[in-house]
């Protein structure tokens, strides 16, 4: 018969990882040999886990993956007091409470999830009662559903068994009283509720409460490039790793509730596999309190133990030395009294608690301004937190710096500020990277948003809506040199582009090979960036180069042969549609429904389909323009528009009327232009056609084509002339 501890090395599954049982760190995950950095120590799909409320009618409940539009005329009010959305597929037996990304994730879900449904439906007028996390609830509920399903049906091997999470220690004993109490109250009307076949008593419902509590994992969107939390689960096996402040390893979510665990440098044979349960952005002091809090242990681990004067952690929480005024002279605490590091001049520790304070109560305030959502307000707040307090009062290394950054960052970015969100950007890795480890995933995600940042600002320039002396601050700072020929718009977007933004990336890329994996969707989207600015620049840069200025040139130049230049146009953007498909870049130019078909045609027979997409999109192109233009000057010499929205509304008509002739001229060199189908037609041609559905109105897919040509056509011009107040062709 195989042991429990057999049964657990089992449910590891990776070669050269061992579990092992000692006194003093009970339970820990060691590795029996030499492992690489990215080495995979756990991958385990969760005994259960739930969304958060935030992310509910965000995230689908299966698959963790964004919602699509759905039916927009099943529309309630949400139990949580938001209006209901037409987002994906939404379960109407629980009020709201349960969404998922289409019927086959629904399906897939129907047998747990109908154990659940009549007690969720109750769930939120009894935590709200009670005054308990609603999560929490949902997830002691989730357990129970799937302990139930695991005796009546063979459960995926991947998934651990929910018996591991009764294993794990609830630390009950030492739960705050208060929060204990209304779990207490929350769980005897929560009991009432319960089937059967799902029925426990109330204090065993508590004890699994504070197990949850003690030893669940957040899960962040899996999809994007941030580490907001949009769930929370049980990974037992997870659980089994130690914490530590300076991890060897890392966890990070995936899609349909599974968490991996890497590697993130060499490991040595014997060395313990940790991982971190807390911000390493954050004071000794705060992480050992945190760790008390909510895992019931006091942090001994190798940074915590270091002595300050030899770690760079004092630094997350120095006060400056005021008599030295040097950014290196911190004052050092021992025995009641703070000591420069350098000139050995003394504070009381009143003293030093007054200037963390004040420094403290600034971030705040500049902090409630940006959850309020002011934020104008807010990054001037921060802006005058940084101007009195960076070297003059706190190191520069110091944690609420590191903070106020990445939240400038993030107002300046809301405000369309991409200059000074690169600049900020820069000073929160800067000052992050001494704290964490190496490939650690949150800077990997910041190297992706800077990214993002560079490039947008490359194109602007490109397009003339930022000038090159604009850049003189980051240049002031060190971020950029621009090379002394580069001269023009497009030379100096195009180096932006190359040099940032595409460096950024691939940073990006290798920390996530690492922390992520190959195949993980942060990993992906990375490559996809990296291969898109990779291969030559100009195919990157050549639709706003020749869409833009060099179309506006020829037409400038060349007024009586306007045609040469729409040509010209169309054919630029047939080049980057070949291109594209060359890359298997999924630009905005290669989503239309037929683009994974052309894919698929293309690896068998790549020239022919390559060529005859530069065709199609070069004709559809011209065509577009060619009318827009020839519209546009009827509609403007009809009648002059009075303003900014009037020029607007008038390049909407103009545009809705060419997109429709630029679809049906794609279609007809596909050779595809549509017919009426016959009465005994089943809508199987329509479907291959048109992309619409067995048995539908093709003629509805159509309109939903040329409605998406409108849309990709029509946007970028009316938001041109409303922001800028003047033509945009």
């Amino acid at each position: 018969m195989t042991s429990k501890k057999e049964r657990y090395q089992q449910q590891l599954r990776t070669p050269g990882i061992l579990l092992r049982a000692t006194r003093s760190k009970g339970r820990h995950v060691v590795a029996s040999e030499s492992l690489p950095k990215g080495t995979l120590v756990v991958s385990e799909d969760a005994a259960a886990f739930v969304l958060l409320k935030a992310s509910m009618d965000e995230l689908c409940l299966r698959c963790v993956r964004p919602l699509d539009e759905g039916d927009s005329k099943d529309q309630q009010q949400s139990l949580f007091g938001s209006a209901g959305n037409s987002k994906g597929v939404v379960c109407k037996g629980c009020i709201k409470q349960t969404y998922y990304c289409s019927s086959e994730c629904m399906d897939s879900d129907h047998e747990r999830h109908s154990l659940e449904c009549e007690v969720v439906r109750h769930l939120p007028g009894i935590t709200a009662m009670h005054s308990t996390d609603y999560a929490l609830m949902r997830l002691v509920l989730g357990v129970l559903v799937n302990r139930h399903l695991e005796t009546v049906a063979t459960m995926p091997s991947t998934r651990t068994p929910t018996e591991f999470v009764f294993d794990l220690v609830s630390h009950r004993k030492t739960c705050d009283p208060k929060w204990l109490a209304c779990v207490e109250a929350c769980a005897d009307d929560f009991a009432q509720y319960l089937p059967e076949h799902l029925s426990i008593p109330a204090s065993e419902i508590v004890t699994l409460a504070c197990r949850i509590n003690s030893n669940s994992h957040a899960m962040v969107d899996p999809t994007g490039n941030t580490n907001q939390e949009v769930g929370v689960g049980m990974f037992p096996m997870v659980a089994m790793l130690n914490h530590a402040c300076a991890p060897n390893c890392s966890f990070v979510s995936t899609t349909h509730g599974r968490m991996i665990v890497r590697t993130l440098r060499d490991v040595q044979a014997g060395e313990e596999l940790c991982v971190t349960y807390v911000d390493l952005c954050t004071p000794r002091s705060e992480r050992r309190g945190k760790l008390l809090e909510t895992k019931h242990f006091w942090c001994e681990c190798e940074r915590c133990s270091c002595l300050s004067g030899e770690s760079e952690d004092a630094f997350l929480d120095a006060i400056l030395c005021e008599e030295c005024k040097s950014p290196s002279a911190y004052y050092s605490s021992k025995d009641g009294e703070s000591t420069c590091t350098q000139c050995g001049s003394t504070i009381t520790q009143e003293q030093l608690s007054l200037a963390s304070f004040k420094a403290e109560q600034a971030h705040s305030d500049a902090h409630d301004l940006f959850k309020a959502r002011h934020t104008d307000s807010a990054l001037t707040a921060y802006a005058q937190f940084i101007q009195r307090f960076e070297n003059t009062v706190l190191h520069p290394n110091h944690h609420l710096l590191i903070s106020a950054y990445a939240t400038m960052m993030n107002c300046a970015q809301r405000l369309r500020d991409y200059v000074s969100a690169i600049r900020y950007g820069s000073r929160v890795i800067q000052k992050m990277r001494p704290h964490v480890p190496a490939n650690w995933p949150e800077l990997a995600d910041f190297e992706f948003r800077m990214g993002e940042l560079w490039e947008i600002v490359g194109m602007a320039v490109v397009e003339g809506i930022i000038s090159p002396s604009e850049l003189g601050s980051l240049a002031n700072d060190g971020l950029i040199q621009v090379p002394s020929g580069a001269e023009s718009c497009q030379e100096v977007g195009s180096y932006v582009v190359r040099e940032h933004a595409l460096r950024c990336f691939e940073t990006c890329l290798s920390m996530r090979r690492v922390a992520y994996g190959e195949e993980h969707v942060r990993t992906i989207e990375a490559g996809e960036q990296v291969a898109r600015l990779n291969v030559p620049i100009v195919a990157a840069l050549l639709p706003s180069i020749i869409l833009g200025q060099s179309r506006k040139r020829l037409t400038a130049a060349l007024p009586e042969t306007l045609p040469n230049a729409v040509l010209v146009a169309g054919l630029a953007g047939g080049i980057q549609a070949g291109v594209a498909l060359a890359l298997k870049v999924p630009s905005a130019l290669e989503k239309a429904p037929e683009h994974k078909e052309l894919v698929a045609r293309s690896e068998k027979n790549f020239w022919p389909v390559f060529f005859s997409t530069i065709l199609r999109k070069s004709a559809g192109f011209a065509v577009f323009f060619l009318i827009f233009d020839a519209l546009k000057a009827k509609l403007a010499a009809t009648k002059t528009p009075a303003s900014k929205a009037a020029r607007a509304a008038q390049n909407l008509a103009a545009a809705t009327l060419a997109a429709t002739f630029y679809r049906l001229t794609t279609w007809f060199i596909d050779g595809k232009l549509p017919a009426l189908p016959s009465a005994s037609e089943d809508g199987t041609d329509a479907e291959k056609v048109f992309g619409g559905r067995k048995g539908g109105n093709p003629y509805a897919a159509a309109l939903e084509q040329i409605k998406g040509s409108v849309l990709k056509a029509a946007v970028p011009l009316v938001a041109m002339d409303l922001v800028l107040g003047r033509p945009s062709w």
